[in-house]
């Protein structure tokens, strides 16, 4: 623990762009744990199998669009590697069953949520990090040597980059860019925490 540690009493949120992904691992269960999925939005399921077997196996999806329950099996028949995607859309995906866990060697198994055109929807999403977050103005120099105002200072230990995007938590608006990252160094010569110019 860093002597910021019991400095840092508040929580910020970064801004993660990514796929609607249920599911990404070694298929070797019939039921596969999978992150359930609602998106109001409506999506499809695209489901990508990869090595394994070229054998015949089946996945069952369980759902709902709105307040109609929807079950469909998708077959991808024999083929070591194949991408399928549902012929139904869904609001929620609950479950998801298979029968690639009978491989050997067992396949990786890959579930996403795509749009209408099998593109995959890419959504933010917010992780929480310790922080202390101080809405005061500071003027730093650029890389390019031009003195610039800072309308706030985050400090924290969490690795924020440059160009992320980074909210105080409850706050649900868009959040600000990090504009400067200043890491401090303690005695061992390791960061110790960084100061995130806003």
């Amino acid at each position: 623990m860093s002597l910021a540690s019991g400095y840092l009493n508040q929580v910020g949120q970064r801004g993660v762009e990514g796929a609607l992904v249920m599911y990404d691992d070694l298929a070797d269960v019939a039921d596969l744990p999978i992150t359930p999925l609602t998106y109001e939005e409506g999506f499809k399921v695209k489901a990508t199998k990869t090595d394994g077997e070229a054998v015949a196996h089946i996945i069952t999806i369980y759902g709902y669009l709105d307040a109609t329950p929807k079950t469909e099996s998708i077959d991808f028949g024999a083929y070591a590697t194949r991408t399928k995607y549902s012929s139904n859309f869904y609001t929620n995906v609950y479950q998801i069953t298979t029968t690639l866990y009978l491989e050997d060697p067992i396949p990786n198994l890959r579930v996403v949520a795509v749009d209408g055109g099998s593109a995959e929807i890419e959504v933010t999403t917010w992780e929480d990090f310790a922080c202390r977050w101080e809405e005061k103005s500071v003027s730093y120099w650029t890389d390019l040597g031009a003195l610039t105002l800072s309308d706030a200072k985050v400090i924290c230990e969490a690795l924020i980059e440059n160009g992320d995007w980074i909210r105080l938590f409850p706050d649900t608006g868009f959040g600000s860019e990090v504009k400067k990252v200043r890491p401090a160094t303690g005695l061992n010569g390791e960061e110790a925490f960084r100061t995130l110019l806003l």
